[in-house]
């Protein structure tokens, strides 16, 4: 029987963290990692989404975590060496049990 998520990404979020020199920079931290579905979104999806054509975009489903903030600032993803910014977060249903997460290539 085969499994409902079979592709792993990385959650990861950008930190400003002081320099020691009276500034900032930025500091990626991972947050986590988890299971989920991954699908290439098509051209003709992206110009539904009003996404850029130009760049390569994804769509992940995966159960909701209480213990990660999807919603954060500087959130992105981490799947097969390249980095996603989300664009857009949906619920399946009022339940919060799985998530739907479209996001484009950074």
């Amino acid at each position: 029987m085969r499994r409902k998520y079979i592709h792993r990404i990385e959650i990861w979020v950008s930190n400003p963290t002081d320099d020691g020199f009276g500034g900032s920079t930025i500091t990626p931290a991972q947050l986590g990692s988890s299971w989920c579905n991954i699908k290439t979104l098509t051209s003709e999806k992206l110009i539904a989404y009003g996404l850029d054509i130009t760049k390569q975009a994804i769509t992940i489903k995966t159960r909701w975590r209480s213990d990660l903030d999807y919603f954060r600032d500087g959130l992105y993803f981490k799947y097969k060496n390249a980095d996603y910014m989300p664009t857009s977060i949906t619920e399946k249903d009022l339940e919060s049990e799985e998530i739907t997460i479209i996001a484009e290539r950074i």
